[in-house]
Parts: C-alpha cells; sequence; structure tokens
C-alpha cells in the first residue's frame, strides 16, 4: 500500500491537468472539463510549444481561444507574494509559465502572449474595478486591474481571464466560519415551565392546594451555548478564492461595465459612457450570480479599438495617455506608465541606431519622456496618499456612524429595559401584596367574626333612643359609602382582571419578538465580518429592517406593555386602597350594630346575621387576590424575561461594534497595502528613470562628441 501511495505521489508530481473545453449548445460558454495531460508545470515549457499542444486540432480562433482561456483560467494561479510586494517588477511571461502564478496584469500579458501565438488579436486593458472597498460616487485615483479585450470573427470582446480563475476577497479563517455557521444557525429554544403556587387551605376560593402557572424560559443550555458562541471572536483573512467558472468570459458589455472601466473608454465597447456615469452606478448592489447567468454575451463592433490595434506601440502609448488623461485628471499614475514605457522604447531604439543625428533625436526624447514620466509618478504619489486618507477618513466616518446609530439603538433599549424593570418591581410588590393582604383580611376576618361573641345581655340607658337614632344613621351613611365603594372596587377588578390576562401573554409575546431583532443584529454583523458595511446592500436591507422593528416595536410595547402593566399598577393600589377604606367602613358598621343591640335594638343573634354578608365580601376579596395570583406571577416573569432579552439586545449592538471594528481594522490594512505599493511602484520606477537618465546623458554627450567630430572640417596638408 505504501508502495502505490508513493508511486501515485511521484506520477502526480510529474504531471499537471490541463482543462481543456467544451462548447455549449448556444456555443459562447466553454464547460471546463479534464481532457489530457502536459508536462509537469516545474519543467521549463515556452509559450511556442504550449500554444500547439492546447490548441491542437481546433480549427477557427473562436476554438482555439476557448482553448488558451480554459487553460489559463484552469492553470494560473494567483499569486499571493507579488500582491502584497511593494512594487515589485512585473514578470515576464515565461517566469509566469514556469511557476504557474501571476497577478492581473501576468494573466492579461499572458494571454495576449498566447493568443498572438495563435494568431488571435488581443489587447491588454488597464483601468478601474470596484471592489469590496468601492462605494458609490467614490473618487478614483488609481488604477487596480488589468484585463483583456479580443477580436473574434470580426467582432471585439471583453473578458477578465483573473477573475474566470477566481476573485480576491476577504474572507473568515476557516475556525471562524465554522463558529459563523453556528451563530447563524442558532435558534433560541423555549419550553413551558411550571411554578407551583401554594394556596392556604383546599377549601378556601374552590382552589387546590397547589395551583400550578405555566410561562415560557428558554432553555438552560440552549442559552448558555447561544452565550458561548455569540461571543467568540472571529478571524479573517484576504485571499484569491480560486474556483474557475465563466462569469467573465466574452461577457456582455453591460453587464461587464458594472464593475469595469478603462482608461481608454474605446474598451469598455459602451460608446459614450464616462466615469462619472461609472462611479454612480448603483447596479454594483444588485450583482448577484443570476445576473451573470442570465447576459447575453455578445460581441461589439468598435473602430476604434481596430484603430488602436493597427498603430504601432509608441503610438498607442500615446493614444492611451491622451484617452487616460481625458478620463480621469486625477490618475496620473497610468501617465507615468505611458511615458515611462515610450522612454524605454526610445532607449532601446537608439542603442540599435547607427546614424548619430537619429540616435541623438531618440536619446533627447527618451530623455524628455523619463522626465515627464518622473514628474507624473511624483504627482502620482501624492494622489495616492490623497486616495489612502479619502479611504480612511471615509473607513472611520463608518465606524462612528455605526456607533452614533448603535448609541441611539441602545438608549432606546436601555430605557426600555429601565421601564420594564420599573414595572416589574411594581409587580413584585403587586405579587408579595397579593400573599400578604389576604393575610392581613383574613385576620381582620377572625377579629370580627369574634367581635360580640362574649357580649353581654342588653342594658337601655335614659337616653337609649337618642343613641339608637344617632347609632342609626351612622350605619345607613357607612353601609350607602359602602355600597359606592363595592361598585367602583367591582368595575376596577373587572378592568383589572381583562388587563393582566392580556398583559401576561403580551409579554410572553413581545420577549420572543426580541429574539428577532437579536437574530437581525447579529445577522448584520455576520456580513460586517465579510467587510460589507452601511453601504452595501445586504447590510443597508438589514438596517432598514431593524430601524423599522425597533420603532414598530417600541411602539407596541409602549401600547400593549408599558401602558397596560401602569394601569394595572394603578388599578391594583386603588383597590386595596378602597378595600381599606370599605372593610374600615364594614368594621364600623358592625361596632355601630354592637352598640345598638347594647342598647336594646335587637338582639345578640341580629349581631351575627349582619356581620355573615359583610363577611363574606371581605372572603371574596381575598379570593380575588388568591385568584389573580398566577396572572400577577405570569406577568412578573415574563417582564423579567424580557428585561434579559433586553439585555441580550444590549450585547449583540456591542457584538456589532466590536465586528465593525475588526471590519475596519481589514480595510485600514488593505489601505496601507494599497499605498505602500502604489508608492513602491512610482518611487521605484523614479529611482530608476534616475539611473536611465544618467545614462541617457551619457549617450547624449557621447553623440554629440561624434557629430561635431563630423563636423569639424578636416585640416589639409
Amino acid at each position: 500500500m505504501r508502495k502505490l501511495f508513493c508511486f501515485v505521489y511521484i506520477f502526480l508530481s510529474f504531471y499537471a491537468c490541463v482543462w481543456a473545453q467544451t462548447i455549449d449548445t448556444n456555443g459562447i460558454v466553454p464547460v471546463f472539463h479534464k481532457k489530457f495531460v502536459i508536462h509537469h508545470k516545474k519543467k521549463h515549457v515556452n509559450a511556442d510549444t504550449l500554444v500547439s499542444v492546447i490548441t491542437n486540432g481546433k480549427t477557427g480562433d473562436k476554438e482555439k481561444f476557448d482553448a488558451i482561456f480554459s487553460w489559463v483560467a484552469s492553470n494560473i494561479i494567483y499569486d499571493y507574494r507579488e500582491y502584497f510586494s511593494a512594487g515589485s517588477p512585473p514578470k515576464n511571461v515565461q517566469r509566469i509559465l514556469d511557476e504557474r502564478r501571476a497577478i492581473c496584469l501576468g494573466y492579461a500579458t499572458l494571454m495576449d502572449t498566447l493568443c498572438a501565438k495563435a494568431g488571435i488579436t488581443n489587447v491588454s486593458v488597464y483601468g478601474y474595478t470596484k471592489d469590496f472597498i468601492f462605494d458609490l460616487n467614490d473618487s478614483i485615483y488609481m488604477d487596480n486591474h488589468a484585463w483583456n479585450a479580443v477580436k473574434l470573427d470580426g467582432q471585439w470582446f471583453v473578458y477578465d481571464v483573473t477573475w474566470s480563475t477566481g476573485t480576491p476577497k476577504y474572507t473568515l479563517k476557516r475556525f471562524s466560519k465554522f463558529k459563523l455557521k453556528l451563530k447563524e444557525k442558532y435558534k433560541p429554544k423555549y419550553k413551558n415551565k411550571k411554578v407551583w403556587i401554594k394556596t392556604r387551605n383546599t377549601n378556601e376560593c374552590q382552589q387546590p392546594l397547589f395551583s400550578p402557572i405555566t410561562y415560557q424560559k428558554q432553555r438552560f443550555f440552549n442559552m448558555l451555548w447561544g452565550a458561548f458562541i455569540l461571543s467568540r471572536k472571529l478571524r479573517g483573512k484576504y485571499l484569491f478564492h480560486q474556483n474557475v467558472k465563466a462569469d467573465y468570459y466574452l461577457s456582455q458589455p453591460e453587464v461587464f461595465g458594472i464593475q469595469h472601466f478603462s482608461d481608454d473608454p474605446i474598451w469598455n465597447l459602451q460608446p459614450g459612457k464616462t466615469l462619472k456615469q461609472f462611479t454612480a452606478d448603483s447596479a454594483f448592489y444588485h450583482l448577484h450570480d443570476s445576473v451573470y447567468k442570465q447576459q447575453v454575451r455578445r460581441g461589439s463592433d468598435c473602430a476604434g479599438c481596430d484603430n488602436f490595434v493597427a498603430k504601432i506601440r509608441p503610438d498607442q502609448l500615446a493614444a492611451l495617455r491622451k484617452s487616460a488623461e481625458e478620463t480621469n485628471k486625477q490618475n496620473h499614475f497610468i501617465l507615468g506608465e505611458c511615458d515611462f514605457e515610450m522612454g524605454q522604447l526610445l532607449l532601446m531604439d537608439q542603442l540599435s541606431e547607427s546614424d548619430d543625428s537619429l540616435k541623438w533625436k531618440k536619446i533627447t526624447g527618451g530623455e524628455k519622456k523619463f522626465s515627464l514620466s518622473s514628474s507624473d509618478y511624483k504627482i502620482a504619489v501624492r494622489e495616492a496618499k490623497e486616495e489612502t486618507v479619502f479611504q480612511r477618513d471615509k473607513n472611520r466616518n463608518k465606524v462612528v456612524t455605526l456607533n452614533r446609530e448603535n448609541r441611539a439603538h441602545k438608549a432606546v433599549i436601555e430605557q426600555q429595559k429601565k421601564l420594564t424593570g420599573i414595572k416589574l418591581r411594581k409587580y413584585n410588590e403587586i405579587f408579595a401584596k397579593s400573599y400578604a393582604l389576604p393575610n392581613k383580611y383574613r385576620k381582620k376576618m377572625h377579629r370580627e367574626r369574634q367581635f360580640g361573641s362574649n357580649m353581654s345581655e342588653p342594658k337601655p340607658g335614659t337616653n337609649a333612643g337618642k343613641t339608637i337614632e344617632r347609632l342609626s344613621k351612622a350605619r345607613e351613611k357607612a353601609e350607602t359609602e359602602i355600597d359606592s365603594i363595592q361598585k367602583i372596587i367591582v368595575a376596577y377588578r373587572n378592568e383589572f382582571d381583562s388587563l393582566i390576562t392580556n398583559l401576561s401573554l403580551n409579554t410572553e409575546q413581545k420577549t420572543k419578538i426580541l429574539d428577532s431583532m437579536i437574530k437581525m443584529l447579529y445577522l448584520r454583523s455576520n456580513r460586517r465580518a465579510f467587510i460589507l458595511d452601511d453601504r452595501k446592500k445586504p447590510v443597508v436591507e438589514l438596517k432598514r429592517k431593524i430601524d423599522l422593528f425597533e420603532k414598530d416595536n417600541a411602539f407596541q410595547v409602549e401600547k400593549q406593555i408599558f401602558d397596560p402593566a401602569e394601569k394595572g399598577n394603578f388599578l391594583f393600589t386603588e383597590i386595596a386602597r378602597l378595600v381599606k377604606i370599605k372593610q374600615k367602613k364594614q368594621e364600623d358598621c358592625i361596632k355601630h350594630t354592637y352598640n345598638l343591640i347594647k342598647n336594646g335594638e335587637g338582639s345578640r343573634p341580629d349581631l351575627q346575621v349582619y356581620k355573615s354578608p359583610m363577611l363574606a365580601n371581605q372572603q371574596e376579596d381575598i379570593c380575588w387576590l388568591v385568584i389573580n395570583r398566577q396572572d400577577v406571577e405570569r406577568t412578573k416573569r415574563g417582564l423579567n424575561s424580557m428585561t434579559k432579552k433586553h439585555v441580550n439586545v444590549v450585547k449583540a449592538i456591542r457584538w456589532e461594534n466590536k465586528t465593525e471594528r475588526l471590519r475596519s481594522f481589514y480595510i485600514s490594512k488593505e489601505l496601507r497595502r494599497r499605498h505602500h505599493k502604489y508608492n513602491g511602484i512610482a518611487k521605484g520606477n523614479i529611482r530608476l528613470i534616475k539611473l536611465k537618465l544618467k545614462y541617457l546623458k551619457i549617450q547624449r554627450k557621447m553623440t554629440e562628441k561624434r557629430i561635431r567630430e563630423k563636423l569639424k572640417p578636416k585640416k589639409t596638408k
């Protein structure tokens, strides 16, 4: 088995797969599959041999191009080292083929070379692309990408082999992705929790000895698991996601132009489209896979493209420089690149020039181009700094804006939490009173039941008639007041009974609804973990939902919980106050009756008969408290759960702020990399230009000396 494994390993190490393609029924989109095997990737393979192998048996430019495109997309991987380097010189084609690694410029140059050897007209296009840092109407300073245009069957197509290979993007590390999946799958789970409330005895109010109440409570381990996974820190990385696809293969210009804009607008294949329109195009926020799948891949007639290809390289560079300057006056980097390459061409031409006068012209022309290039690069260094400052300030403003918005969200939640806590304390008092007041009422009933039991025989006094009249009027007045108070108590109790039942249900419902806000906040945090900010569509949609939810929830909580809870507290307090007054009046009535009997108005059994309805009424007061104790307990626990949910919402807001700082950190890191790279290229070329200018200066002086010697008249003997 070990020998077999070694054989397979050695076999695979000497061969690398090349991907061929077939054409679908429309004859336009390549479908990648394994076709045959060629040389090992570290073995020297030149472009001529490669083209002859992969286009073998292909007829027509379209089939040859598809074979070349498929091979490059499937065999050349993105070179991170070059991407993160500070201005390293571009690789030549042979080095790319040897290493099988390149960045966008290397991919474009390789396609130019391979297509040229296959007899296909192909052009590298330089320009701007919208990436994860770009926002609508951003100012654009520097080129950040290169792609290609190809002429097939008399029509021009645009394509991006780099992005067809995959796309460079920020992503989370493997374990962080796993944690993120756990977060997105996490859902709070509830169970019906029973609490048994003990009554005083089984006969009282026809209630059982133990009466249960049921309320919703989050499962303990579910809550513990949520607290664990939601508090884990996410870690990210920036990589090139290798995923061969046909989204950017011979694309529809309108779809391709959503993310790509050339320095020379003719290569957009969209006449009249400006850089301002490109930066203001909101279609960038609505891009998804279906847009690329449904695009109509077509070519375009482009006379300007044909004219450009017909020119010699110096004229092409001059045309590109002119168009780039007209398109974007903030981009001197491409101007410096054009001048630098034109200076290089003149420098190489003068080496093979035998005519000293022409050689002198090329040398002075090269000096001029290198001087212009140096000036452009110096301006580009300032522009790179301006872009970095612009993007850095924009990034900071996003963090500040989110913190400000989340402070407002947090203030709303904290206010709700504070009010909920106040209501909870009041209902804790109500619940405590639902135990304390019945005991108090029972003691009073016991005293009133025993009152007058040892009453002696009535002995009317001398003024018994007046006393009886006075006591009768006082008792009648108290009874009238008791009747009116009892009517108010009954009305308040009916209102409280209806209110407390709805309130207990509403607290459970609103507690569960808060889970939706928590989930949206964590979902928005997850989007931020993938470098999406408040200007990107997924986050904007969630922000809109959260704002609407918060506004609607605040209104509903106010109307369905806080106002009813406040009113319920008022009703209970009033009922307790009125019952106290009523019982005091009843006590007075019993005393008046006792005194009336003492003065000869009635007999001893009449006192017990008079007390019976009042004692029954007091028993009703006790039973009302006992029966409503369950709803009060359920409401109390619902308010307590809501308070805990408010704490979880605040935690979710803090987590989002933390994730936003993480997003800002990686954006800042990418901005530093770009500034470092552009500075490195520009300053490196400036140093190189100084050396070339010194060399050209020496060459110019030597040429001028030879010209003077030729023009100097010869001495005659």
